[in-house]
C-alpha cells in the first residue's frame, strides 16, 4: 500500500489532484490530510484528516502545525514510519519526514523560485523542503515544462508527466441562454469568462484592459476576485462551474506562468473556445486546440474576436482535446508509476 500524504483541501487544484491519486490506486493506497489550521477541521479534505496542536485561545494553531511539523503530528509520522509502507508526499508545503528508495512525491511547479512572479513573497518553507524533496528518485509532475524546470534545478530521479484529470462535471450542454438567465447573466452581449487567483502571474490588469478594447457589446464574468465593473462569482462547486462556463462564450487566460492551466481544459471539457498566452505551458496543454495570444490587451481582444469567428471549431477541437484529460487516463497512468496490476 502507498500512504499519500496531503495538507490541501478538495476544492484547490493540488487537493483535487491528490484526490484523484487516491481515487486511482483504490485499496492499493490512503490518503491522510494533516490540518494545519483549527479553521479547516471542518472543512472537505481528502481521506482521513490528520489532527495538529490546536492551542486554546491566542492561535488558530496553523504556524505550530506548519513550522513544527514532527511534533504537531508525532503519532502520525511514528505510525507511517513503523508500518512499512511506502509514502508519497503530494507537495512541497509537506516537510518529507521520510525518505528511502520507495519514496515519491508531486511536484506542481516552481513558481516559488522565480522572483519575477513573486516579488520578496517567495514561500520560504517551500524553498526549505527542496533541498530534501531533491533526495527522492520517484516524482510526478504534472507537465512537461515542469520536468524541464525540476530537472535543470538539478532533480535527478525519475519524473513522471501525468496531467491532470478534468472532472466528469464539465461537459458541453448546449443551453447557453438558460444558463445565462439561472445567473442572471446578459442574454444578448458576448461574455468573456476570466478564472484565475489575484496573483501578480495571474495577470488580471490585462483582462480588465482588454474587456476596455472589447467595448459595451461585450461584458466580463469573473471567478476569483480583483476586478470590478464585471459578473462576479465564487464558491462554486464544480456543476455550478461548467453551467457558468456553458453560459459564456470565450475564456481569456492571460497567464504569465503556470505549472499546468486547469481553467483551460475545463473550458475544453465545456466547449467554451479557450484565448490563453502564447507561453510554453500552455502551448504544450492547449496545442492547436485554443487562440494563443501574447499577453497584452491589444493581442488578448484581438484573440477575443478571432475566437469568436471560429466559436464551432474551436470547440469541436477542444472537445477533442479534452479526452486526453479523462479521468482513465489518469488512472492508467497512476497504476503504472505506482506499479499497481
Amino acid at each position: 500500500m502507498t500512504i499519500i500524504v496531503n495538507d490541501f483541501g478538495n476544492r484547490t487544484g493540488i487537493g483535487r489532484y491528490t484526490n484523484d491519486l487516491g481515487r486511482s490506486l483504490g485499496d492499493n493506497g490512503k490518503v491522510y490530510s494533516l490540518i494545519y489550521s483549527r479553521d479547516n477541521l471542518n472543512n472537505d479534505y481528502p481521506g482521513i484528516k490528520v489532527r495538529g496542536i490546536y492551542p486554546k485561545f491566542f492561535s488558530s494553531g496553523w504556524f505550530i502545525n506548519l513550522n513544527f511539523q514532527r511534533l504537531a503530528f508525532w503519532d502520525f509520522i511514528n505510525n507511517v514510519k513503523l508500518s512499512g509502507e511506502n509514502v508519497h508526499f503530494s507537495n512541497i508545503g509537506i516537510k518529507p519526514f521520510l525518505i528511502n528508495e520507495h519514496t515519491s512525491v508531486t511536484m506542481f511547479d516552481l513558481i516559488f523560485l522565480k522572483k519575477e512572479f513573486n516579488g520578496d513573497k517567495k514561500k520560504t518553507y517551500y524553498i526549505r523542503h527542496l533541498k530534501d524533496y531533491k533526495k527522492t528518485k520517484r516524482i510526478i509532475t504534472i507537465s512537461n515544462y515542469v520536468k524541464s524546470d525540476l530537472e535543470n534545478e538539478g532533480f535527478d530521479g525519475y519524473i513522471e508527466v501525468i496531467y491532470p484529470s478534468v472532472s466528469d462535471s464539465f461537459r458541453f450542454l448546449d443551453q447557453k441562454r438558460l444558463m445565462r438567465k439561472k445567473f442572471g447573466l446578459p442574454l444578448e452581449k458576448k461574455l468573456v469568462l476570466s478564472i484565475s487567483t489575484t496573483e501578480y502571474r495571474k495577470n488580471i490588469k490585462t483582462v480588465s484592459e482588454t474587456m476596455n478594447l472589447l467595448g459595451d457589446k461585450f461584458a466580463l464574468v469573473r471567478v476569483g476576485g480583483g476586478l470590478d465593473h464585471c459578473y462576479k462569482f465564487s464558491n462554486l462547486t464544480d456543476e455550478g462551474l461548467n453551467d457558468l462556463y456553458n453560459a459564456c462564450d470565450v475564456l481569456l487566460f492571460p497567464s504569465l506562468e503556470e505549472g499546468f492551466g486547469y481553467p483551460v481544459v475545463e473550458a475544453f471539457s465545456s466547449g467554451l473556445p479557450v484565448v490563453a498566452s502564447n507561453i510554453e505551458v500552455l502551448r504544450e496543454v492547449a496545442g492547436d486546440n485554443a487562440v494563443l495570444v501574447n499577453p497584452y490587451p491589444l493581442d488578448c481582444s484581438k484573440g477575443v474576436r478571432d475566437a469568436l469567428s471560429q466559436e464551432s471549431e474551436l470547440r469541436s477541437r477542444g472537445l477533442n482535446r479534452s479526452k486526453q484529460f479523462s479521468f482513465e487516463v489518469f488512472k492508467r497512468k497512476v497504476t503504472s508509476f505506482f506499479n499497481i496490476k
